[in-house]
This record gives C-alpha cells, sequence and structure tokens, in this order.
C-alpha cells in the first residue's frame, strides 16, 4: 500500500509520459507539490523520502539522465 502523496506523485509521474519515453524528474516533482495544495510547504527531503520509497517499491525507476520511468 502506499500513501496518498505517493500515490500523487506517481500519478504526476504517469500524466507527463512516466510510462512512455519517461518524464523528467525536476518539472514532475514542482508540479506535484504545485498541485498537491496543503503538500506545497514539502521539503526538499520530504520529496526525496517519497521518491525514494517508490523506488524502493520498484514503482518507478529513475534513469542516468534523470527521467522517472513506470516499469510495465
Amino acid at each position: 500500500m502506499i500513501t496518498a502523496a505517493q500515490s500523487r506523485l506517481l500519478e504526476e509521474i504517469r500524466r507527463q509520459g512516466g510510462a512512455d519515453d519517461g518524464a523528467e524528474y525536476w518539472p514532475v516533482v514542482n508540479d506535484w507539490v504545485r498541485d498537491s495544495g496543503p503538500a506545497k510547504a514539502l521539503a526538499l527531503r520530504n520529496i526525496n523520502r517519497t521518491v525514494g520509497a517508490l523506488l524502493r517499491a520498484g514503482l518507478i525507476t529513475i534513469d542516468d539522465d534523470g527521467y522517472f520511468h513506470i516499469p510495465s
């Protein structure tokens, strides 16, 4: 089970092409924070923790060029 924040981030990655050619890291996390209402105040540490949780769960990958991918 993933948290609401993790779910929102995963959806933002998907929306920006993570299930296709990839979604660039910084535009994704910037849009995710901007669009998540009270989550606007998330610190970089919390962004990194949320991304890390999705990576550990195998729900996303990040390539050497800084693009998120959602494994099929």
